[in-house]
């Protein structure tokens, strides 16, 4: 082997500068967040309240008010949907999923409660005319 040493640079005196620092690169910019329309987070939340209240509404004492609760949350979903699905065409928000899903959520539960409600009253007729033979 040959005893070849490659050279070593000499180093700078004392108190003088050295080699400047590298620089490094600037990381990149974050893009801005899009803020959630909060009329679409209440339309989304009003659809899941609705099925919970119609769940609830089993129980003997809570049943009254939930089962009123549970069609007026469909509603009220359907109207802020409509209202955030309007808005965020106007003003680029964030959202737009969120009022969709409330308003075909709200839709829905409007249809089960209709046919809920018919549902009842075809059983309450039948009960009143059986109890009318008696």
């Amino acid at each position: 082997m040959s005893d070849y040493q490659q050279p070593v640079p000499p180093q700078p005196p004392y108190n003088q500068p050295s080699a400047p620092q590298p620089q490094y690169a600037q990381p990149y910019p974050v893009a801005p967040q899009q803020q959630t329309n909060p009329m679409a987070l209440t339309s989304f939340i009003c659809a899941l309240v609705s099925p919970a209240s119609w769940l609830l509404s089993l129980i003997p004492l809570l049943g009254a008010i939930l089962s009123v609760l549970a069609p007026l949350s469909a509603v009220l979903a359907v109207i802020f949907g409509h209202i955030a699905l309007s808005q965020i065409k106007k003003r680029g928000e964030g959202g737009r999923g969120l009022a969709l899903a409330g308003v075909i959520i709200g839709y829905v539960l409007i249809l089960f409660s209709i046919v809920i409600f018919i549902v009842l009253a075809f059983v309450a007729a039948a009960l009143l005319a059986g109890f009318s033979t008696m």
